[in-house]
C-alpha cells in the first residue's frame, strides 16, 4: 500500500504533557474553549482535505524554536508547509474520518487537542492509500487569536490486501477445525494458542461463544513479551454488541473491522469469522484474528 503522509489529519496520540499548571476554570469557560479549539481543528481539517498546505498550517507558530513532528521527523513551520505542499501536489483528493477526539483545557490560554482517525487518499495516478492518523495539537491563545505551538503526528499504514487475504485464509482453516468440536473455555484457549503459534503475523485471537448455545463467554489470547497470555474481558462486557462479533457474516465469510484501539491501547484491525456447526449449520461462536497497525 502506498504510504502517504496525510499530515495534520486526525488521530489519537499519547503525548499530553502540560505546558502550564492547570488553572481552575468554570464549566462555561471550559466549554467555550473546547468549542473554539474543536472549530479551529474542523477548519484545519477542511483545509487539509482541500490539499491546501498554506491554509492548513497557517495557525502554526513561526517562532524559531517551534518544532512540529510528523512520524518522528521534526519540521519548522516553513519546512512543513514546503514538504506537505509537495506531497499534496501528487494527490487528487484526500479525506479523513475522525474516530475519536477530545480537548484537554489546561487554562484560559492553553488547550490540547488529541484525536485519531483514518485518512484516505487518491493520487493523480489513481492509486489509493488508507492510514490511521494519531495526533496531538497544542493550542495557545495570544491576544484574541489561537495558534499551534506544537503538534505530533504518527501515521500507521493499514495491512495490505495480500496480508489480509493470508490471515483470512488462516482464520477460515481455524474455524473449520472448530466446526466439529464442542469447545469449552479450556479447549478454546488451547486452540487459540496453537493458532497463534502457526500465525506469527497475528497479534491476538479470541473465540466468543454464541449465547444461544447457553454460554456467554469470550476467550482471548494475545502475544506479550514473546509469550501467549490469556486476556480476561472486564466484568459486565457484552461482546455481542462489539463490532467484531455483531458484524461477523452470518454465512461464515471473513469480515474485517475498521481500525480501533484494543484494551491495551494498541491500534488494530480485526478479522472475524462466524463458526457454524458442521452438521446443522447452527452458530457455535465467532473467532477472530487481530493485526497490529
Amino acid at each position: 500500500m502506498k504510504k502517504t503522509l496525510a499530515a495534520g489529519l486526525l488521530g489519537l496520540i499519547t503525548l499530553a504533557s502540560p505546558l502550564l499548571a492547570e488553572e481552575t476554570l468554570t464549566a462555561t469557560e471550559t466549554a467555550a474553549i473546547t468549542t473554539t479549539v474543536n472549530q479551529l481543528m474542523t477548519d484545519l481539517i477542511r483545509n487539509g482535505e482541500a490539499l491546501n498546505a498554506d491554509k492548513m498550517f497557517a495557525p502554526l507558530s513561526d517562532e524559531p524554536g517551534a518544532i512540529f513532528f510528523t512520524n518522528g521527523r521534526p519540521y519548522s513551520r516553513p519546512a512543513l508547509v514546503a514538504a506537505m505542499t509537495q506531497t499534496y501536489a501528487g494527490l487528487k483528493r484526500m479525506s479523513v474520518t475522525i474516530s475519536h477526539s477530545q480537548v484537554k483545557v489546561l487554562g484560559r490560554d492553553t488547550a490540547i487537542w488529541l484525536g485519531w482517525g483514518v485518512g484516505k487518499t487518491v493520487d493523480k495516478r489513481g492509486a489509493t492509500g488508507e492510514e490511521v492518523l494519531s495526533e496531538t495539537w497544542i493550542w495557545q491563545r495570544l491576544g484574541r487569536h489561537w495558534q499551534v505551538v506544537h503538534y505530533h503526528e504518527t501515521v500507521s499504514a493499514l495491512p495490505d490486501a495480500a496480508l489480509k487475504d493470508k490471515v483470512a485464509a488462516a482464520l477460515t482453516r481455524f474455524a473449520a477445525e472448530l466446526q466439529h468440536l464442542a469447545p469449552t473455555a479450556d479447549t478454546a484457549a488451547a486452540k487459540l494458542d496453537a493458532f497463534l503459534r502457526r500465525s506469527p503475523e497475528v497479534l491476538g485471537s479470541r473465540f466468543a461463544f454464541a449465547p444461544e448455545r447457553g454460554t456467554k463467554t469470550v476467550i482471548q489470547v494475545c502475544r506479550h513479551n514473546g509469550r501467549f497470555e490469556r486476556v480476561t474481558a472486564p466484568a459486565g462486557t457484552d461482546y455481542t454488541t462489539q463490532e467484531w462479533y455483531a458484524k461477523a457474516d452470518p454465512a461464515g465469510a471473513p469480515t474485517w473491522s475498521a481500525p480501533y484501539r484494543d484494551a491495551t491501547g494498541a491500534f488494530v484491525v480485526t478479522c472475524s469469522l462466524r463458526v457454524l456447526e458442521g452438521s446443522s449449520g447452527k452458530p457455535i461462536g465467532v473467532v477472530t484474528a487481530d493485526l497490529a497497525l
